[in-house]
């Protein structure tokens, strides 16, 4: 059990970096999304607004209903290496 709790938090760590830095990551990008500046990867650029779609989501479902949005980003941080391998 406390290995298991481990994976979870450290992939809650590893989930809220990303949720949390993705907003900063997407501000960055909006010069080079309108043609100005470096190539984009597209791949990249996905992984990102998928990260701030679900931080949005979960923001929603935090003021609608704080004790979902917990097992939701419980649920989410569990299945981590899944998830997130999809996502990409």
């Amino acid at each position: 059990v406390g290995a298991m709790t481990g994976i979870v938090l450290l992939w809650a760590l590893i989930i809220t970096f990303f949720l949390l830095y993705s907003p900063f990551y997407l501000l960055g990008k909006i010069p080079m999304l309108f043609g100005r500046g470096a190539w984009v990867d597209r791949r990249e650029l996905q992984f990102y607004v998928c990260c701030f779609l679900l931080l949005g989501l979960l923001v929603c479902l935090l003021v609608w209903d704080p004790r979902k949005a917990l097992i939701a980003f419980t649920l989410v941080s569990g299945c981590g290496p899944v998830f997130w391998r999809y996502v990409v």
